[in-house]
């Protein structure tokens, strides 16, 4: 069986038809004795799915914030359910990438492992459109 691998070396060489050929399928790299995957965003997106539910909850001075399962950690707050939905998109936001500055530790921790994937689909999907109103919706 050939093998699909190529060597980083090779890669360097001719990055642009690697990003080209990554296009039509996934292309693997070979460095030492590791090896990577190269996707497009939208075919990661589409291997990890997401969908936030946000629930909407009024504190007993009538002031709204935020609950969901996924990221019990992020909450938002604001003075109606929409304002209180925005907080909570800009703090996923900012954890996200707090969560990626710091990958080998949150990713090992404990209640934090199963976060890495949607960390992940997060930022790809942020990085492209600047916000996170596809995923992120009120319940």
């Amino acid at each position: 069986m050939p093998e699909v691998s190529t060597a980083a070396s090779k890669v360097r060489q001719e990055f642009a038809d690697f990003l080209d050929d990554a296009r039509q399928r996934p292309q693997y790299i070979k460095r030492r004795s590791y090896h990577y995957i190269v996707v497009p965003a939208e075919t990661f997106e589409e291997l990890v799915p997401l969908s936030i539910k946000v629930k909407d909850t009024i504190d007993n001075d009538g002031s709204h914030f935020t609950e969901n399962k996924q990221f019990p950690d992020v909450i938002g707050f604001g003075v109606s359910a929409e304002d209180a939905l925005s907080s909570f998109k800009e703090g996923l936001v900012s954890y996200s990438y707090e969560y990626y500055d710091r990958f080998p530790y949150y990713s090992a921790a404990p209640g934090r492992q199963e976060q890495a994937p949607m960390i992940l689909h997060l930022i790809s999907h942020y990085e492209r459109f600047g916000n996170l109103d596809e995923i992120v919706k009120a319940a």
